[in-house]
């Protein structure tokens, strides 16, 4: 079955719509949706938290973006609702309702803000009302003071198009606004990886962005990354649109291509 024609909507960056999806050939399709992005970062905390998303929600696969700065990987299905390979980067969801990209590898190094800007113009060419960014972080650019905080989840907003301040619903739910100074001298280091160079090239599209961000070490990240999809979800509404009960918190659904996360155990023999 011939695969529909790619549509291009930022220089060198593709999006090919999935078979039967043919209708989101047309750059206006999505408009309206809200995106969550998970970068590729620190434990792999973004991509964790996608994967439940997309897993409990049970998001069609809509189609998948190629991108020249982008390493190219291929692996077997990841999700239990959804057949065929999985790619480098792939959109799932609902035309205009909830849509989530996942990001399995990362920039070519030395490309990751090209590769941000481009992806930037796509969102902003397919007309996303609302993006979400969410991502992890390297915990030993933590200051004492980020440290003390006791929970280690905390968000930037886009306010104004360029500029950075609080998100009214962020303040509804009570959380922390990620600081310069939660860095110290790290600052400069960290604001050249994921989230940052996504967060300000969707900023500078003028594309109302708000991320999520953990501090963690890496290891067994799903902890991690189920606080960080919750938060996604708090944000959204999600359990309380998902069921009438209204939810104090989703209840997540691991994707069987967890099973192989960490490999098979140990050697028994070897202690």
């Amino acid at each position: 079955k011939r695969c529909p024609p790619p549509t291009t909507s930022a220089e060198d960056m593709e999006f090919f719509p999935a078979n039967g999806m043919d209708a989101l050939s047309s750059s206006e399709a999505l408009a309206g949706s809200t995106l969550v992005v998970a970068a590729v970062g620190a434990g792999n905390v973004g991509q964790l938290a996608a994967d439940l998303l997309v897993s409990t929600l049970a998001l069609p696969r809509l189609g998948a973006l190629e991108d020249s700065h982008l390493m190219p990987c291929v692996g077997r299905a990841p999700y239990a609702h959804e057949l065929g390979a999985a790619v480098a980067l792939e959109l799932y969801g609902q035309a205009g309702g909830l849509c989530v990209l996942q990001q399995r590898s990362a920039a070519a190094p030395g490309t990751q803000r090209i590769f941000a800007t481009n992806l930037a113009k796509w969102v902003k060419a397919s007309g996303f009302k609302e993006v979400m960014v969410l991502a992890g972080l390297s915990a030993e650019w933590r200051t004492e003071q980020r440290i003390g905080y006791g929970s280690q989840l905390c968000y930037m907003a886009s306010v104004g198009g360029k500029g950075v301040g609080t998100n009214p619903r962020c303040k509804e739910l009570d959380w922390t606004q990620l600081q310069e100074l939660d860095f110290g001298a790290e600052a400069r280091k960290a604001a050249r990886v994921a989230p940052w160079p996504q967060f300000e090239a969707l900023r500078d599209q003028d594309v109302e962005v708000t991320t999520v961000v953990a501090f963690c070490s890496e290891g067994d990240n799903i902890q991690d990354a189920a606080q960080v999809a919750q938060m996604a979800a708090d944000y959204l509404q999600l359990a309380e649109k998902a069921n009438e009960c209204k939810l104090q918190s989703m209840q997540w659904r691991m994707p069987p291509s967890w099973g192989h996360l960490y490999g098979p155990p140990p050697e028994m023999t070897l202690f």
